[in-house]
Protein backbone atom coordinates (compact mmCIF):
# COMPACT_ATOMS: atom_id res chain seq x y z
CA UNK A 1 0.00 0.00 0.00
CA UNK A 2 2.93 2.34 0.59
CA UNK A 3 3.96 2.15 -3.07
CA UNK A 4 0.42 3.20 -4.05
CA UNK A 5 0.69 6.32 -1.90
CA UNK A 6 4.20 7.07 -3.11
CA UNK A 7 3.22 6.70 -6.77
CA UNK A 8 0.32 9.11 -6.36
CA UNK A 9 2.52 11.64 -4.57
CA UNK A 10 5.29 11.49 -7.20
CA UNK A 11 2.77 11.79 -10.05
CA UNK A 12 1.15 14.77 -8.35
CA UNK A 13 4.50 16.53 -8.01
CA UNK A 14 5.50 15.83 -11.61
CA UNK A 15 2.23 17.15 -13.03
CA UNK A 16 2.60 20.24 -10.82
CA UNK A 17 6.11 20.84 -12.17
CA UNK A 18 4.90 20.51 -15.77
CA UNK A 19 2.15 23.07 -15.06
CA UNK A 20 4.74 25.45 -13.56
CA UNK A 21 7.04 25.06 -16.58
CA UNK A 22 4.17 25.91 -18.94
CA UNK A 23 3.26 28.92 -16.81
CA UNK A 24 6.89 30.08 -16.95
CA UNK A 25 6.80 29.68 -20.76
CA UNK A 26 3.84 32.03 -20.92
CA UNK A 27 5.29 34.58 -18.50
CA UNK A 28 8.80 34.61 -19.97
CA UNK A 29 8.01 33.93 -23.62
CA UNK A 30 6.55 37.35 -24.41
CA UNK A 31 9.17 38.08 -27.08
CA UNK A 32 8.81 34.76 -28.87
CA UNK A 33 5.21 33.66 -28.47
CA UNK A 34 5.60 30.43 -30.41
CA UNK A 35 7.85 27.41 -30.72
CA UNK A 36 8.48 25.26 -33.76
CA UNK A 37 7.75 21.55 -33.76
CA UNK A 38 8.50 19.70 -37.01
CA UNK A 39 8.27 22.95 -38.96
CA UNK A 40 4.91 24.00 -37.46
CA UNK A 41 4.57 27.05 -35.26
CA UNK A 42 2.84 26.33 -31.97
CA UNK A 43 1.49 29.33 -30.05
CA UNK A 44 0.73 29.78 -26.37
CA UNK A 45 -2.77 28.25 -26.43
CA UNK A 46 -1.47 24.67 -25.94
CA UNK A 47 0.45 25.89 -22.89
CA UNK A 48 -2.72 27.36 -21.39
CA UNK A 49 -4.49 24.04 -21.94
CA UNK A 50 -1.51 22.19 -20.43
CA UNK A 51 -1.58 24.44 -17.34
CA UNK A 52 -5.25 23.69 -16.74
CA UNK A 53 -4.99 19.94 -17.38
CA UNK A 54 -1.71 19.36 -15.53
CA UNK A 55 -2.75 21.60 -12.65
CA UNK A 56 -6.04 19.74 -12.28
CA UNK A 57 -4.28 16.35 -12.45
CA UNK A 58 -1.75 17.49 -9.85
CA UNK A 59 -4.46 18.57 -7.42
CA UNK A 60 -6.55 15.45 -8.03
CA UNK A 61 -3.63 13.05 -7.54
CA UNK A 62 -2.52 14.98 -4.45
CA UNK A 63 -5.99 14.59 -2.98
CA UNK A 64 -5.98 10.87 -3.76
CA UNK A 65 -2.55 10.53 -2.12
CA UNK A 66 -3.87 12.19 1.05
CA UNK A 67 -6.84 9.84 1.11
CA UNK A 68 -4.54 6.85 0.59
CA UNK A 69 -2.33 8.00 3.47
CA UNK A 70 -5.37 8.21 5.77
CA UNK A 71 -6.34 4.66 4.81
CA UNK A 72 -2.83 3.44 5.70
CA UNK A 73 -3.12 4.70 9.27
CA UNK A 74 -4.26 2.15 11.87
CA UNK A 75 -7.72 2.66 13.35
CA UNK A 76 -7.93 4.32 16.78
CA UNK A 77 -8.08 1.96 19.75
CA UNK A 78 -11.56 1.09 21.01
CA UNK A 79 -12.43 2.66 24.35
Amino acid sequence: MKSYYLGLRVSSILFGLVAIVHLARILVGAQKAYIEIAGYQVGLIPSVVAIVVCGWLSLWLGKLACMAKKEMQPPPPAA
